[in-house]
């Protein structure tokens, strides 16, 4: 990311959506299992979000590799012969 950031920090309002750290207790379930789910579900977004940057990579490397380094091998490549067949066209 441009920023910096490994991770949109849009996507993650905070630790826990509001609301949630009061409801655990008067639902009755424990706060341990409400913060498992939530990390759980920080981790999805997470690798769901680096899924879709590795996916947009490919996308990116094609303009260098079209610029510089397809140019270069074709020189370290194809020069030798180019001055072989003119070498025969002079000589």
């Amino acid at each position: 990311d441009a920023n910096g950031h490994y991770f949109d920090p849009n996507s993650a309002t905070g630790l826990l959506p509001s609301g949630s750290g009061s409801a655990a207790p008067k639902l009755g379930t424990s706060m341990g299992r409400t913060l498992k789910i939530q990390a759980d579900n920080m981790r999805d977004r997470h690798r769901q979000f680096v899924k879709a940057e590795a996916m947009k990579a490919p996308v990116k490397i094609i303009f260098p590799m079209v610029a510089f380094i397809f140019p270069s091998i074709f020189v370290v490549l194809l020069m030798p012969a180019v001055l072989s067949f003119m070498k025969s066209l002079g000589g």
